[in-house]
């Protein structure tokens, strides 16, 4: 005689004292406030990317202590001498991100260029 197939699902016991766990993974750092229209153009990213090292991201590029950025590729093809140059830990990342974030530049213009023109003090509007 065949036994009948076993079930797909499995019940899983739940602990009564089950809580979930909450942990920052990102912080934002800009010189332009989080509504400005400019802001995602000079806004930096301090990411968690596993066992306690961070990175500094303007999305798909990260950056050295130097500021010398070079793009993200996929986690198969980091070196391990690349990881070495674009992970830090967490005090070392915010530092070097608030560091960055007052030099950053878009389309040639710099923070201080978009804060001019939203004064009224400049010629002419980035536009981005």
């Amino acid at each position: 005689m065949r036994r009948p197939p076993r079930p797909l699902t499995r019940t899983v016991k739940r602990s009564k004292h089950l809580e979930p766990t909450t942990r920052v993974t990102e912080y934002v750092v800009s010189c332009l406030p989080p509504d400005h229209e400019e802001a995602r153009n000079f806004t930096l990213y301090v990411r968690w990317r596993g066992g306690g090292l961070w990175c500094v991201s303007d999305g798909p590029y990260c950056y050295t202590r130097t500021g010398r950025r070079s793009y993200e590729r996929g986690p198969s093809s980091r070196t391990a001498g690349w990881l070495k140059f674009y992970r830090f830990d967490l005090q070392t990342a915010l530092e070097l991100a608030e560091r960055l974030a007052p030099k950053m530049r878009c389309n040639g213009f710099t923070v201080s260029d978009v804060m001019i023109a939203d004064s009224g003090d400049g010629q002419e509007k980035t536009g981005t």
